[in-house]
């Protein structure tokens, strides 16, 4: 009620407004963890964004869940902006890296980050140099560059390109320790 009561204070009419539109520019696909607020980071009010998160921004063609929100933003909302933001800190890139520790992952959560094991198993190189939270921090990276990657392979964007819909794919990174955005 209080949150309610706050933005009809900021805005009059806000919620009247919000009932008429739901035309968002951007989709955002971002990691599940409770300090990511979409909205907040980039800048967007509540209509103006539309949100998909999971537990370390994983942009799967077997997810159906994301797949089918991928295909509405971009088929039939027409978003211009495609987001794939990951944090620094990302427990499912720490338990990618310690999943030898026990308790670190849980049985679902395992079988949900494969795509992170895959991108680190893919860069054991560019990854071998580097040692805590460096290490951490680039996989994080890599992951959101994947996941950009997965997103513009997939069939409905690229049916959107094909057919000469202006749209943006982004890769960002936020970092916990200052807030900023970083794009990758």
């Amino acid at each position: 009620r209080a949150w309610s009561q706050s933005m009809e204070a900021k805005s009059p009419g806000f919620f009247q407004k919000l009932v008429e539109l739901q035309a968002p520019e951007v989709l955002w696909i971002g990691c599940a963890d409770a300090r990511m607020p979409a909205n907040d980071l980039i800048g967007l009010r509540p209509g103006e964004v539309l949100v998909q998160r999971n537990v370390g921004n994983i942009a799967s063609f077997k997810d159906m869940n994301l797949m089918s929100c991928l295909e509405y933003a971009v088929a039939v909302l027409k978003v211009k902006h495609i987001i794939v933001c990951g944090h620094y800190g990302c427990g499912a890139v720490e338990g990618t890296l310690h999943e030898d520790v026990p308790g670190k992952t849980s049985a679902l959560a395992n079988l949900w980050i494969q795509d992170v094991r895959d991108t680190l198993e893919k860069n054991v190189e560019a990854l071998r140099c580097l040692n805590g939270p460096a290490r951490a921090n680039k996989l994080v990276d890599l992951n959101v560059m994947r996941q950009v990657f997965n997103v513009c392979t997939s069939p409905v964007v690229q049916q959107a390109w094909d057919a000469g819909h202006q749209l943006a794919v982004h890769g960002l990174v936020y970092s916990l320790h200052d807030g900023l955005l970083k794009t990758i």
